[in-house]
Formats: C-alpha cells, structure tokens, sequence
C-alpha cells in the first residue's frame, strides 16, 4: 500500500501536540540512556544467572540467532513471500525541528 507525503498545515491541535511530542521524546531520550545505564550497572553486579533484591530481578538467557535464509542453498529460487503473515503497520514518527522551530 502506498501512501501519498505531504506537509501537515500547522493547525494549532497539530503544533501543539508536535511541541509536546517533541519535549516528551527527549525526556524519553534521556531516561533510556540513564535506564541503559543503570542496566549495565546491574548486569557488572550480578555474576548469576538470576539475581534479584530490592524489588528488581535480573534473568540471563540466551535464544537461537536469527536464521539466515539468505545463506541457505536449499532455498534458492523459492517464493519465501508465500509463506509470509499479513503486513502490519508500522508508524515512524521523525523530529525535524527543536520545539518551538
């Protein structure tokens, strides 16, 4: 599905909530690099595989990487899209300009 691009008039709900959009995303910016932080202080605390206190728990696993279909000879020529599950949306939302701008 293609969608046409074009820019928004700047109604005054639209600017007003791009503003705020705008502020809020950059306390979110700042409180995920002090979270990440404070994760790796956790994980360089914790030499177990489970851990917890003060009413935090930390759980190491690990998963299966990712398969490379790509790298698989069996699989050359095959209509991999055939076996694909519907599309979903996905919604990006870009800051182009400082509150305020």
């Amino acid at each position: 599905m293609r969608v046409a691009t074009t820019a928004l008039p700047k109604p005054p709900r639209w600017s007003d909530a791009a503003r705020r959009y705008q502020r809020v995303r950059q306390r979110l910016d700042e409180l995920s690099d002090e979270e990440r932080e404070l994760r790796n202080r956790l994980l360089g605390l914790c030499d177990r595989r489970r851990a917890f206190g003060a009413g935090v728990e930390l759980i190491r696993t690990s998963r299966k990487g990712a398969v490379n279909y790509g790298a698989i000879p069996e699989l050359e020529g095959v209509d991999l899209d055939r076996y694909r599950k519907e599309p979903v949306e996905v919604v990006k939302i870009n800051i182009l300009a400082s509150p305020g701008q």
